[in-house]
């Protein structure tokens, strides 16, 4: 059963999270491995008919301890949805990862589906295994023109979407050499994407096949798939692949003592 936490950012606003941690452990010579599950924007942890709860649920099956969190300005975290930018939501992937580091983690996986693919590239460490990037936003930019951008004024509104977003925001997506992100990962990726996607053009894969360096990169398409993959033919082919990518890629599990 997953416990709700608070996690006070250097400003002293609060980052909900939701952790599992199944008597099972993910780990080698005693580091114990977490998965971080990081949602697009706009989203939040329990986004698309609960992809990441499912996804937590499955690999808590296996002994994978995990934390799905809401960054600033979404879901149950503090402040507007106005205020959310770049740097925010990466202070935020900081905050988890040191966080997580108290706890006692040592090995990181990260699951990031659209604009938290970007963010999970921008936030790689030594310590990271692997990336499963499911409808990944690797042009922000480029995508959000077509949702937000057109839109945005000076009160940071967008109405065709009633979401808001700051020029700020807007600024820090056309400062951002996402393609440099993607050129320096170093750790397996796996790609899962719906070839019918209104909302994240399929073209966007076309940066990895041009950028990616890494040493593996598994891309899967589904011909008649929409955004977020919601189909339940579809999830259960998305499922299959994570945790076969998963089990390959992160650390062995091994029997740790159940907690009192």
């Amino acid at each position: 059963m997953a416990e709700e936490i608070l996690i006070e950012s250097a400003s002293g606003e609060r980052i909900s999270a939701l952790v599992n941690q199944p008597d099972e452990v993910v780990s080698e010579g005693g580091g114990k491995t977490l998965v971080l599950m990081i949602h697009g924007y706009p989203g939040q942890k329990n986004s698309h008919n609960d992809f990441f709860g499912d996804l937590e649920a499955l690999l808590a099956e296996s002994g994978f301890h995990t934390v799905r969190f809401d960054f600033r300005g979404c879901g149950q975290s503090d402040g507007q949805s106005e205020q959310f930018t770049l740097h925010s939501a990466c202070e935020d992937f900081k905050n988890m990862l040191l966080w997580a580091k108290t706890q006692g983690y040592e090995r990181f996986g990260y699951i990031a589906e659209g604009f938290g693919a970007s963010l999970a590239l921008l936030n790689l460490t030594p310590e990271t295994d692997f990336l499963v990037l499911a409808w990944p936003i690797l042009d922000p930019l480029n995508v959000f023109e077509f949702y937000f951008v057109k839109d945005v004024k000076p009160s940071g509104a967008a109405p065709s979407q009633g979401q808001k977003i700051s020029q700020s925001f807007v600024d820090s997506l056309k400062a951002t050499d996402y393609s440099k992100a993607l050129a320096s990962v170093d750790v397996p990726m796996l790609i899962l994407h719906g070839v019918k996607d209104e909302r994240v053009p399929i073209d966007q894969l076309e940066l990895i096949r041009k950028h990616f360096k890494g040493p593996r990169a598994e891309i899967t398409t589904f011909e008649d798939g929409g955004h977020g993959l919601t189909a339940l033919a579809h999830r259960k082919m998305v499922f299959h692949h994570v945790k076969g990518f998963v089990l390959r890629y992160a650390r062995p599990p091994q029997k740790a003592a159940k907690r009192a």
